[in-house]
């Protein structure tokens, strides 16, 4: 069994809203997670790498497997 990759930064805690709505998408996903990041005093070379990481999945569901890897999910 392999072990869970551990959330970068897991005090940040992003709401992704309604993931079944239009708060759902991956652009809004990722400036949800960007502006979570940005309020706790990340700076823009953690957003863009956060960014890239996020664009290069190849699903929706590998962009939010991503997004858990990052922050805390609320």
């Amino acid at each position: 069994m392999s072990e869970l990759p551990r959330t970068r930064y897991p005090a940040v805690k992003a709401d992704l809203g309604d993931l079944s709505g239009p708060d759902g998408n991956v652009f809004a996903v990722i400036g949800n997670v960007a502006l979570a990041l940005q309020r706790a005093g990340y700076g823009e070379d953690v957003v863009s790498e956060m960014t890239e990481d996020l664009f290069s999945s190849r699903s929706h569901d590998e962009a939010l497997a991503k997004v858990r890897q990052w922050v805390t999910v609320t």
